[in-house]
């Protein structure tokens, strides 16, 4: 979470709150739910229509369930999938085991390097992916990652 609070602070979209998916207050501009994600709690927000978006990993059969079955409107990303919003592209492990790859929304492609430890692949398109539905282009988003990775005081 405090990633994606970093994020949409340095991008000037700090009065987005990050909380958790069973949040009793999801009012007003939230980003909910980083991580392993609840299902049952995805599913009563979206039943007490207390989310207007889902943030879900087409790589994973449970959320291309939900995103193939329309139960909410959705932003997806995926290491591998074409059909996703947002998609890794040209992965490159580097040496000393950091990450770059090319992170594709719409027909913007944008680079992201990983120094090692700061956040896995997944990670960083599920930031990336949140700050999207907060506003954030992804060009943005991967200009803070890779700052971040390289040390740069944010």
């Amino acid at each position: 979470m405090g990633l994606l609070r970093g994020l949409l602070t340095w991008s000037g979209r700090g009065d987005w709150r990050v909380c958790p998916l069973d949040s009793a207050d999801l009012s007003g501009p939230a980003v909910a739910s980083l991580g392993e994600l609840d299902w049952p709690a995805l599913g009563r927000a979206a039943r007490e229509e207390r989310i207007r978006l889902a943030v879900l990993d087409l790589d994973d059969p449970l959320s291309r369930y939900w995103q193939e079955a329309e139960l909410t409107p959705c932003i997806t990303y995926s290491e591998n999938k074409d059909r996703a919003d947002l998609t890794a592209k040209n992965l490159i492990r580097l040496p000393g085991g950091g990450v770059r790859f090319e992170a594709l929304w719409e027909n913007t492609l944008c680079r992201v390097t990983l120094a090692p430890g700061a956040c896995s692949l997944y990670e960083a398109l599920e930031v990336m992916a949140c700050a999207l539905a907060a506003g954030v282009e992804p060009r943005r988003s991967a200009a803070y990652l890779s700052r971040l990775s390289a040390g740069g005081g944010l």
